[in-house]
């Protein structure tokens, strides 16, 4: 549960990151807060395969974005300064006090407060990036798309390292669900989890390939579509499904960004 919750980080950096691709204005990639905040209460495994697929049917195509000067189909960097604090602060420093804080009043009340993470994270950034949009025009944000990833991965991988060391059951039973029905509350609510970190990621990776097939199909990535796609299992295994999809997306943004 650490870890996937951990991953959470990186997968809601993505989210929020797309939503300041210019090209996304409007469609449901425009609204990450408002799927993050419901997934809170229905579970990230539900909502997430739901968001990722009206982002694919409602936002613009390779094609379409190939058309767009390169300002429009990547994200607008002035505004990703604000991510790295807001996520650390509200979210992975939440978590970590949820975890490891030694009193189990702190961590029963850390539990409590990080069910409203996605949606301060949402008005953080919203409002962070509106005072400090013209500060910053035209200059390089400290916290560049690139250390904002590097760092985020770094945290998701080693506790993913951590978590698969140090448990004293195999990576199966750690993360993958039971197909048997569950009559215990503690089995059936780790249960309940893995189904979620498998249907969360598995849909984020699943939006992944098609993103880069539909990237190939524009003519903007060649035949390293299936090699791209190939590494996102591999990958997962060294570092976690949290900084694979971070690696994959930043594989995606610098193909638009280099077309």
């Amino acid at each position: 549960m650490f870890s996937f919750l951990t991953d959470l980080g990186p997968l809601y950096t993505i989210f929020l990151l797309e939503s300041f691709r210019p090209a996304n204005a409007l469609s449901p990639a425009y609204f990450p807060t408002i799927f993050t905040f419901l997934a809170q209460f229905s579970g990230i495994g539900i909502v997430a395969p739901f968001f990722l697929f009206l982002c694919l049917i409602f936002g613009p195509s390779a094609h379409d974005l190939a058309k767009l000067p390169p300002s429009s189909r990547t994200v607008r960097h002035n505004d990703t300064w604000t991510l790295l604090p807001v996520v650390l602060l509200l979210h992975t420093a939440e978590l970590f006090l949820m975890f490891l804080a030694t009193d189990l009043t702190t961590r029963h009340y850390w539990t409590w407060a990080w069910q409203a993470s996605p949606l301060w994270i949402g008005i953080a950034v919203a409002v962070g990036s509106s005072i400090t949009k013209e500060r910053i025009a035209g200059t390089r944000s400290f916290a560049s798309l690139g250390s904002l990833l590097v760092i985020l991965g770094a945290i998701s991988t080693a506790v993913w390292i951590f978590t698969i060391t140090s448990s004293p059951f195999p990576i199966t039973t750690v993360f993958l669900p039971r197909v048997e029905v569950q009559s215990d509350f503690v089995f059936h609510k780790r249960k309940a989890l893995q189904a979620d970190e498998v249907g969360t990621f598995l849909a984020a990776f699943l939006w992944l390939i098609f993103s880069f097939y539909d990237l190939h199909i524009a003519g903007l990535l060649d035949g390293k579509w299936l090699l791209y796609s190939i590494t996102l299992p591999v990958a997962t295994i060294f570092a976690g499904p949290g900084t694979t999809l971070i690696i994959g997306w930043y594989l995606k943004e610098i193909t638009l960004k280099a077309n």
